[in-house]
């Protein structure tokens, strides 16, 4: 914590200096450190500079927003509840820690997951900007379809390619896809797919999204596989 009062110091000095805005993006998500949260360093986009944090509990949510509070000009709340509580009957819900516990500064929703699809969408499009098609036709393989992956999916198929999901959970992965199907619109005749053999559809695919949480689930011998003009 006395590192992360360091930085949130050093974010003001910048900001004095500038004459700019500081904000704090405060996150959420399982647990995947020995710490009870962690920051990044200092960012600065237009006139604004600004830290985000993860967290993985309300109290430690709470302990940030005393910290916080009043020491920057506005905190970006990520409106998912994404941890899951040990105690029963408990929800952990950081939107309201930190709309108890801010006060002073001013305070916004965000939802750090859908940014990211829609900014992948976005990427594809213009990467495909100056096909007649766009991605419609294109073969898309998706490898890990978690909350972003499955969301991913959905809008490329909306966009006319055909996706191919590879997930572990066998059970869990035809489950989305059913999904995907069902609620993509009845015009769309793109569809997802399941992956039965990875190695075969990296060759086969024209783009290629990797959303999964394994590190070496993609090695040079894969990489040999794929097609040329594969994005």
């Amino acid at each position: 914590m006395e590192q992360f009062k360091k930085i949130l110091k050093r974010l003001k000095t910048i900001t004095k200096k500038h004459n700019a805005n500081s904000a704090i993006f405060i996150g959420n998500t399982k647990k995947i450190s020995k710490s009870s949260f962690y920051n990044s360093g200092i960012r600065e986009h237009f006139n604004f500079y600004y830290i985000s944090v993860i967290v993985y509990s309300d109290k430690i949510t709470k302990k940030i927003c005393k910290i916080i509070d009043g020491k920057v000009n506005i905190v970006f709340y990520d409106l998912e509840k994404k941890i899951k509580s040990k105690l029963k009957n408990y929800d952990v819900n950081i939107e309201r820690t930190i709309k108890e516990n801010i006060k002073i500064s001013e305070k916004y929703p965000y939802k750090s997951n859908d940014i990211t699809v829609n900014s992948a969408e976005t990427l594809i499009s213009n990467f495909y900007k100056n096909n007649i098609s766009g991605i419609g036709g294109k073969k898309s393989l998706i490898i890990g379809a978690g909350n972003i992956g499955s969301k991913i999916a959905l809008k490329l198929n909306e966009s006319g390619s055909n996706v191919h999901l590879y997930r572990r959970n066998k059970k869990k992965l035809i489950k989305i896809i059913e999904a995907i199907n069902v609620i993509k619109p009845q015009g769309t005749v793109a569809k997802s797919y399941i992956v039965k053999n990875l190695k075969k559809e990296l060759g086969n695919a024209d783009i290629i999204i990797n959303c999964s949480d394994k590190k070496s689930i993609l090695n040079i011998n894969h990489i040999k596989l794929l097609k040329p003009n594969v994005f």
